[in-house]
């Protein structure tokens, strides 16, 4: 029953909210969902992750059970979140903490005498964990992996390991910093901006700052540059793709489901 609300905020409720958000909802016909079927959704999903954590105690127990609990390494993490009628919408897909921040927690080793309960705040990303996982095995470190080991956040030896993450999906961006989150639509061009230091469930836009939005910008700027990303041009201006209308989105799924293609207009 203590289920909480979903998260809401103006700026997705406005018409001119990015088109990645009104194609989905009008695509997957969240906008028809009442209030308690909503209601059920979550309660639902929070009952999966009952059982999940139901059959990790199942594990765990069998771990210590066999002496094998204080010197494994344990890590938990999920591959994506789920919006769960959060800003009208439902499912992954959009680069908001509630679909893109995913767990991670670590049980770590006896011997490494570290203390539990610990939070850090460090940027860190699935491709860490390759590298960290070699490293505890002693392993060679592949030379085409991007992540980064995290042992020595984790061992307590540093407290961050990089100062801005980059995220994409579709043609969505996030580009962070320890503080702000800068999200670029290049379906439309759009962007938005948030304080997640002040503003962590994502619900005024700052975009409308103008000086802050231009320097997080140019920053996402030089990082694709760097990276030689299609999303930039040769100028360092920002590409606009193009996307289809939402009114067209419904048609676009029918024909997916069929397996007919489905032209996107420029």
């Amino acid at each position: 029953d203590a289920i909480p609300e979903p998260v809401q905020a103006d700026w997705a409720d406005a018409a001119d909210a990015p088109i990645a958000f009104r194609f989905y909802r009008e695509a997957f016909a969240d906008h028809r969902m009442t209030a308690a079927q909503i209601r059920k959704a979550r309660a639902v999903y929070y009952g999966m992750i009952t059982n999940i954590d139901y059959q990790l105690g199942r594990l765990f127990g069998e771990l210590l059970g066999q002496g094998l609990w204080d010197e494994s390494c344990i890590v938990y993490s999920s591959d994506h979140g789920e919006l769960l009628g959060d800003y009208g919408s439902f499912f992954k897909s959009r680069m908001l903490e509630a679909a893109a921040r995913v767990p991670l927690i670590v049980k770590a080793p006896a011997s490494w005498q570290t203390a539990p309960g610990r939070r850090s705040d460090a940027l860190v990303e699935w491709a860490d964990l390759l590298p960290t996982f070699c490293s505890m095995a002693q392993a060679d470190i592949p030379d085409d992996v991007s992540g980064t080991d995290l042992n020595p956040l984790l061992r307590d030896e540093v407290t961050s390991i990089r100062s801005h993450w980059h995220g994409q999906v579709d043609n969505q961006h996030a580009w962070r910093d320890a503080q702000y989150k800068y999200c670029y639509f290049a379906d439309d061009g759009d962007e938005l901006v948030f304080d997640l230091a002040n503003d962590p469930l994502e619900q005024q836009d700052l975009s409308g700052d103008a000086e802050l939005t231009d320097r997080l910008r140019r920053q996402f700027i030089a990082h694709l540059q760097e990276e030689g990303h299609t999303h930039v041009d040769a100028e360092g201006r920002l590409r606009v793709v193009g996307s289809p209308l939402p009114q067209e989105a419904e048609r676009m799924r029918l024909a997916q489901c069929k397996g007919l293609p489905a032209a996107r207009r420029p």
